[in-house]
């Protein structure tokens, strides 16, 4: 079908960059986000955890030294990621709100093994909509306080990437 022979093409692309990358010494670091197909409909949670998972494992078996996941759900999404790869790998935070974010960051790494999270929109998507010295305010103040909340929740929590490295 159309989709296998998409995931096929994929992987061969992602295949060679991890091996190009292995060849000239610098970690490769891939990215998975799901989107649905032309004519989909949005997809379920429990079949977005699926996807995850599915891609996840497919991924892992390349090889890569770290791969960036969105969140899989909930915990048994977690779980289930956790027991399909085979490498470290780090949470997105894909735009979530905060606080959601920082309960994901303790299933994927207490419940998935995650090494951590890899973060951006989370922090600063309202300042967006912000001017001048507003912005700046949220940023220095929200934003960093989010960051280091997170960094709290993190904190003796995630598997440490060269433990889960060392079981590939």
């Amino acid at each position: 079908t159309l989709f296998r022979s998409l995931v096929a093409e994929v992987v061969d692309v992602v295949r060679a960059v991890v091996e190009d990358c292995a060849a000239i010494g610098i970690p490769s670091v891939v990215e998975t986000l799901l989107y649905p197909l032309p004519g989909e409909e949005r997809l379920s949670p429990r079949r977005r955890a699926e996807l995850i998972t599915e891609s996840a494992r497919i991924l892992s078996e390349v090889g890569p030294d770290l791969l960036k996941l969105e969140y899989p759900s909930d915990a048994a999404g977690c779980r289930a990621v956790g027991e399909a790869v085979t490498v470290p790998w780090a949470m997105l935070s894909a735009g979530m709100d905060f606080e959601p974010f920082l309960q994901a960051i303790a299933n994927a790494c207490d419940e998935g093994g995650a090494s951590g999270f890899i973060a951006g929109r989370v922090y600063w998507k309202e300042a967006v909509a912000l001017d001048g010295e507003e912005r700046v305010r949220f940023l220095a103040d929200t934003a960093r306080s989010r960051l280091e909340r997170s960094l709290q929740a993190m904190a003796g929590h995630a598997r440490p990437w060269t433990e889960a490295a060392a079981a590939r």
